[in-house]
């Protein structure tokens, strides 16, 4: 009887290690967690403070938890790195919708701005937040991708 419940104890183990372990290692940056994504721009986009001209650009979330919420951009035209970005988590119920990016217009002569960043099949994403009434030009860093 006591080798039963030796054995019965140590599958016991090696269920709770076989579902922790992965949970804990996706959490810490596995797989597609930092979401890099390569995307091109044919008109200038404010994300947070930096406005990027038309380009591509290779945007991804920092190392880090789950909880991560900081964005880098790299010049793929440029072949540099451009900066990094600051937003806040944010959920959604339904993973088939809002894949990507979903862009807001925060003022008449400013320009168009990301707003969410889901990532395909995932219902957590990344929020951007603006002042509201189109007072951007304060927090706004113009970035000239050609330079350099």
């Amino acid at each position: 009887m006591g080798s039963a419940k030796r054995i019965l104890i140590a599958v016991s183990i090696m269920f709770v290690v076989s579902v922790i372990v992965p949970s804990v290692a996706f959490c810490q940056g596995s797989d597609d967690s930092s979401w890099p994504v390569r995307t091109t721009f044919s008109v200038p986009v404010q994300i947070g403070s930096m406005v990027l001209a038309p380009g591509t650009y290779d945007l991804q979330l920092t190392q880090g938890t789950w909880a991560r919420n900081v964005v880098a951009i790299y010049s793929v035209d440029q072949k540099r790195w451009i900066g990094m970005v600051m937003g806040i988590n944010d959920s959604r119920q339904d993973t088939s919708k809002m894949s990507g990016f979903t862009f807001e217009r925060i003022g008449s002569d400013a320009p168009v701005a990301l707003e969410y960043w889901f990532y395909e099949d995932w219902n957590r994403g990344v929020k951007f937040v603006y002042p509201e009434g189109g007072s951007v030009a304060a927090m706004t860093k113009s970035v000239d991708v050609a330079s350099k």
